[in-house]
């Protein structure tokens, strides 16, 4: 097999685990891919799936070869016995074991060396699920699911890249969507949080910069740099010790505002922590002042994510 021919079955397979994963997202897990009658969904599934490859002329298409061997895996012959003996109908088996015979000669093969022969036991078998149908119509043999549907993708995925075999396709596929689901759940929560803290970051234009700036109280003013400039508030840090040391008692007293060159903005001081001070603004910049702030930084700003500390600072009424 040449790698094109690799890459298209990879991508077909690819494709219809997406359109299988679209499906299960707007149906649900359970939402039939074809509800019918008849012996077994499994058996009328691996039927739908002969009755394309009927007509075939020479060698089948190798993802359909492999479809049919998985299928064909699927079917419980000793479940469809019994169903037979409850119905009365187990004279019939053997039309089921020959459809099942040519489906294990197709998926051996990779061909339909008997086209007349494979219509023939498909048609007897619509008779018999008809019959079926007929002696009981208000049977339920429920549905084969997008769930199982997307599993049998995965595990043909996993024929195509040759880890497995066919007859086992299902069974790796189940492993393996069990084990990506596994895998969701734990990186869900950890991939949520960094989504949030960027998307924050994005909306409110938070960006590391190098402003010169003062924080200015009622009767005292400490000079320093704003360090993180967003639109609902900054980090600020002190020039020196000696400036961050006094902000403390300045910001349990009195709010400050921010002063840029002619910009200016009131807030209140939410936490100290070693070096810096974070500010919140009463009031979200407009994107102007914004911009107009960050063109005083003497380094590029650029954007980084929210991890603003908690507040440690409460101030006195």
């Amino acid at each position: 097999m040449t790698w094109i021919n690799h890459r298209h079955r990879l991508a077909w397979a690819g494709f219809r685990i997406a359109t299988y994963a679209i499906a299960l997202f707007l149906f649900g897990l359970t939402a039939p891919v074809r509800a019918d009658c008849g012996l077994s969904v499994e058996l009328n599934t691996l039927k739908m799936q002969l009755e394309k490859s009927a007509g075939a002329n020479g060698r089948l298409a190798a993802h359909d070869t492999e479809t049919i061997a998985a299928m064909l895996a699927m079917v419980d012959r000793s479940a469809i016995s019994t169903r037979l003996r409850q119905l009365n109908l187990y004279q019939y088996l053997s039309i089921v074991d020959q459809l099942l015979l040519s489906a294990k000669q197709i998926g051996s093969s990779g061909r339909v060396s008997d086209a007349y022969g494979l219509k023939t036991d498909l048609y007897n078998l619509a008779r018999l699920n008809a019959t079926i149908c007929d002696a009981d119509p208000n049977q339920d043999i429920g549905h084969l699911s997008l769930l199982q549907g997307i599993t049998l993708e995965i595990g043909l995925v996993a024929v195509a890249l040759g880890l497995t075999s066919a007859e086992h396709a299902f069974h790796l596929g189940r492993m393996l969507l069990l084990g990506a689901l596994v895998l969701i759940v734990i990186l869900v929560p950890l991939t949520g949080k960094q989504l949030y803290i960027w998307i924050w970051a994005l909306r409110y234009s938070r960006k590391a910069c190098r402003i010169n700036a003062v924080l200015s109280f009622p009767n005292d003013t400490v000079e320093g740099s704003v360090t993180i400039l967003g639109r609902r508030g900054c980090r600020f840090q002190p020039v020196d010790k000696e400036a961050f040391n006094r902000l403390r008692p300045l910001a349990v007293k009195h709010s400050p505002t921010l002063i840029i060159g002619s910009q200016q903005a009131s807030g209140r001081v939410e936490g100290l922590h070693g070096v810096f001070a974070v500010v919140e603004f009463r009031e979200q910049l407009s994107l102007k002042a914004h911009t107009a702030m960050l063109k005083q930084s003497k380094i590029t700003p650029y954007f980084v994510a929210k991890n603003t500390p908690k507040p440690n600072v409460t101030q006195k009424a």
